[in-house]
């Protein structure tokens, strides 16, 4: 149960991350 819990919240961090990466390259962060 822990393990399955675990590995979904890495599954949710790295889509949140994958999501961040995408957005900042849509929108460039050069100023």
């Amino acid at each position: 149960m822990k393990y399955r819990n675990n590995r979904g919240t890495i599954l949710q961090i790295q889509f949140r991350t994958f999501l961040r990466y995408s957005a900042a390259n849509l929108i460039p962060f050069e100023s």
